[in-house]
């Protein structure tokens, strides 16, 4: 007797990534084949990738945050609308997946980017490493803002 799937509810930066990489293998319908998660499916998937983004708003902040579950929110319908991939419409929401996982990749590189620069104390604000990654976030949510989703 199997017990019940309890959701992972990603706790940081990197489990949420990891979540986003276990998507790309698993999707549209987001059923683990392995045997060790039973009862995993798309609606727990998309609760924990919802949770786990609520859990490092702070850290990853508001509003990239709020770009990522409006991308989430933009690709679960794709999914929901081919689960046996016949139509396309999964592919769309794999394309969303895709770009979120992108993202997800350049901010890690920034971070640690940043944390490898750390060392070098700053003299002035503009040379903080800080300043300078959130700069080039902010250039890279509107970038991807101003591409259409499809």
């Amino acid at each position: 007797m199997f017990r019940p799937y309890k959701p992972y509810i990603p706790q940081d930066f990197s489990e949420l990534c990891d979540l986003i990489g276990s998507m790309m293998i698993n999707w549209p319908k987001f059923i683990d084949t392995t045997g060790y998660f039973p009862g995993r499916n798309i609606d727990t998937t998309f609760y924990e990738l919802g949770e786990g983004l609520r859990i490092i708003r702070a850290e990853i902040g508001d509003e990239l945050y709020f770009k990522l579950k409006r991308m989430a929110e933009q690709m679960r319908p794709h999914f929901d609308a081919d689960p046996e991939k016949k139509t396309g419409k999964a592919l769309k929401g794999q394309k969303i997946l895709s770009e979120m996982q992108d993202l997800l990749m350049r901010v890690g590189q920034m971070r640690a980017e940043t944390i490898g620069s750390l060392n070098a104390a700053p003299t002035d604000q503009s040379a903080n490493p800080m300043t300078k990654a959130s700069a080039v976030l902010r250039r890279t949510i509107s970038s991807t803002a101003s591409r259409p989703m499809i």
